[in-house]
């Protein structure tokens, strides 16, 4: 299964396959968006640089990696631990990362040559989900790590959890591979796993279907079903309250079907986000302790997604693409209700980050109901 749910090109891996309506064309930028998405005139400053009026001033700090020639920084906690993968000197193995006070761990593996981090770094107990290759060849050869291309493609994939110091492997799902990519302050960590039934309709390379699952802490595996109708889902983000986000489809690999419904699971229960008018590449990407939801979703046609915010009461709404662009995402949003994504033009060959900020907007947003 490829598990990526950002660009074509896949730096970011997600549980489900890829939630984007393909990697093309058409789409009109939504009214809020461009006015309400920080610009792109990003200032450098040193460290300790007075700041102006309203004008933000960032700067770049390079992280380092473990000696190779790729290294992607994934998400960060309240703590400043950053959590990624960076590949080895001399070598295309990757291994999970942790970037904290300066100092940078290599993690390891849980015995194959490759193990990363996914996306979210919510918990600040310590306690980290990513995954790793085992030692064991895929005998369907699914791929279901996929992260990225430089990856061993021959290998089983396993989800952990790693603590104190120490990486331990999940619990399986009754099938042969399995992600984790997030954990809340409960540790309760969040991913995707393969049951053991192999389905028809799975389109290859893809065999066996896969659901959502938050590991205990006591052990205890809670599958998160698929919406109604659906045959898998995949589980991105949990926040404190084990509200969880993510998607809900059909057995594809590396296609937008994947994500028919972009789903809020609370209370045991599977709830259909709605969708900006695309039937599919829609998904949940990330959730705040307010229960406020980000992600993409397809809009009619489904030649292309736009980031959108949704929250209770309101539902789902378009933040459109910064000016001239035609796709746009969204990858987190914090509990400040600050939101932050990519938007792309026609192509992908112009991408640019953004960040989008509720309190700014609430105005406008009143009007949406």
């Amino acid at each position: 299964m490829n598990i990526s749910n950002s660009l074509c090109y896949a730096v970011r891996v997600a549980a489900v396959a890829t939630v984007l309506a393909g990697c093309s064309n058409s789409g009109s930028p939504s009214s809020f968006a461009p006015s309400e998405m920080s610009q792109p005139n990003v200032t450098q400053a040193r460290p300790g640089a007075q700041v102006r009026g309203s004008v933000t001033h960032y700067y770049l700090v390079t992280l380092g990696g473990l000696g190779g020639k790729y290294s992607a920084a994934r998400g960060i906690n309240n703590r400043g631990w950053i959590a990624g993968a960076s590949t080895l000197r001399g070598s295309k193995s990757a291994h999970a990362a942790l970037w904290r006070a300066g100092r940078l761990t290599d993690l390891g593996t849980l015995g194959g040559p490759d193990s990363a981090f996914l996306g979210s770094v919510k918990n600040t107990r310590g306690e980290l989900a990513g995954f790793s290759q085992v030692q064991q060849t895929d005998p369907y050869l699914e791929n279901f790590c996929n992260e990225p291309s430089i990856f061993d493609q021959t290998r089983l994939c396993q989800g952990f959890r790693w603590k104190n110091g120490g990486m331990t492997a999940l619990p399986m799902l009754g099938g042969n591979n399995s992600v984790s990519q997030d954990v809340n302050n409960r540790d309760q960590v969040l991913g995707s796993a393969e049951t053991g039934t192999q389905d028809p309709s799975c389109q290859a390379p893809q065999v066996f279907d896969y659901y959502g699952v938050i590991w205990q802490p006591n052990g205890k595996v809670v599958v998160l079903r698929p919406y109604s109708g659906d045959v898998i889902s995949g589980a991105i983000s949990i926040n404190q309250h084990e509200q969880v986000v993510g998607s809900s489809g059909l057995c594809y690999w590396d296609q937008p079907q994947a994500s028919i419904h972009a789903v809020l699971w609370q209370n045991g229960s599977a709830i259909d986000l709605g969708n900006l008018g695309g039937t599919q590449g829609n998904v949940g990407n990330d959730i705040n302790d307010h229960g406020q939801i980000v992600g993409g979703s397809g809009v009619p046609g489904n030649q292309t997604d736009h980031a959108f915010l949704w929250q209770k009461g309101v539902g789902m709404k378009d933040l459109g693409t910064l000016p001239g662009d035609v796709w746009s995402f969204a990858f987190g949003i914090n509990n400040k209700g600050q939101v932050v994504g990519q938007s792309c033009n026609e192509g992908f060959y112009h991408c640019r980050g953004f960040k989008w900020n509720l309190q700014e907007a609430w105005p406008k947003l009143k009007n949406w109901r």
